[in-house]
């Protein structure tokens, strides 16, 4: 995933790169719900306060995308 690699060697706008993964990714698909994932866990990384309102609603399509026992962790945890 190319927000994942962004994120990991600090270039270009890992969010953005998230946000295009979720809504470009088949829905119900792994890769939706890995995007879903990113996207939450960045928007609540975040040291901006409107973000924290951004990450409750892409923690809701996360909540409503199937996941496996990995995902369902990460979910979790966020």
């Amino acid at each position: 995933m190319t927000a994942l690699s962004d994120l990991l060697r600090g270039r270009g706008d890992p969010l953005a790169a998230a946000r295009r993964a979720a809504h470009t990714a088949a829905p119900g698909s792994p890769e939706a719900t890995d995007a879903h994932i990113l996207e939450a866990s960045l928007l609540l990384a975040s040291r901006d306060a409107r973000d924290f309102e951004a990450a409750g609603w892409a923690y809701a399509r996360l909540a409503a995308s199937p996941k496996d026992a990995l995902q369902e962790r990460h979910a979790a945890a966020i």
